[in-house]
This record gives structure tokens, C-alpha cells and sequence, in this order.
């Protein structure tokens, strides 16, 4: 099933256990320099820019944080990816980012687009 969201939850899941999300599209940078990402889940996550792994938060685990990777970018929209999935038990997800002007944070949803050239 493909939907398109306005964040990176959970909240379209069908079940407690067993599933999986790939949230894609792009990201806004309007400051250049070095990021830091972050991911927090449980399962596993995984974390691409520009189809690069930034972050592998990947496999079977209670929620870990700070699984982190950092990555230069100047100004402008970057394609992103984020895998997720859940197996057993509790489960969740949450992406955060610091960065120039930016202390860390979830992601906030007005840097997410689908398309950069529909800008929203």
C-alpha cells in the first residue's frame, strides 16, 4: 500500500507487529555545512541522502538512539529515505537532525516536500 504522508510516523500502521514503512521524498537545507542525523527505532531503521546511507540503525533491537551520521550539504533539496521495520514486541521511530542554525530536533514537517518543484 503507498500513501503519501505529511511526517515520518507510524500512525498508518495495520498491526502491532510485522510491518514495515519507506518514507521518501526530499529534505530543505537552507543553511550549507555539516549535518548530523539521528535515528531512534525499534526495529530497525535506515537512513539515506542523495542515495547514500547516512545512518543504519538497522536490525533486531529494543529502541536505540543516537545511532548518528553526518554528511555535508549546501542549499537546497536532497532526496531522502528512511526505511523502518517493526518484528515483534514494542516498536517506534523517531529522525532528528542538527546542524548550522539547526540544534537537534525531529525533523520538522515544513523541510519535507514530495516534490521540490511543486514546493509542497
Amino acid at each position: 500500500k503507498q500513501l503519501v504522508v505529511r511526517d515520518i510516523s507510524l500512525n498508518e500502521r495495520e498491526s502491532e507487529d510485522d510491518f514495515a514503512f519507506e518514507f521518501s521524498g526530499y529534505i530543505k537545507i537552507d543553511s550549507p555545512g555539516t549535518y548530523t542525523f539521528y535515528l531512534k527505532s525499534d526495529d530497525g531503521s535506515r537512513l539515506s541522502l542523495n542515495d547514500k546511507i547516512v545512518v543504519n540503525n538497522d536490525g533486531l533491537h529494543n529502541a536505540q538512539e543516537e545511532k548518528q551520521g553526518e554528511i555535508v550539504l549546501g542549499k537546497g533539496f536532497y532526496p531522502f529515505r528512511v526505511d523502518y521495520f517493526q518484528s515483534k514486541g514494542d516498536y517506534g521511530l523517531k529522525v532528528y537532525y542538527s546542524g548550522p542554525d539547526v540544534e537537534k530536533q525531529l525533523i520538522p514537517n515544513a523541510v519535507f516536500y514530495h516534490n521540490p518543484q511543486l514546493k509542497k
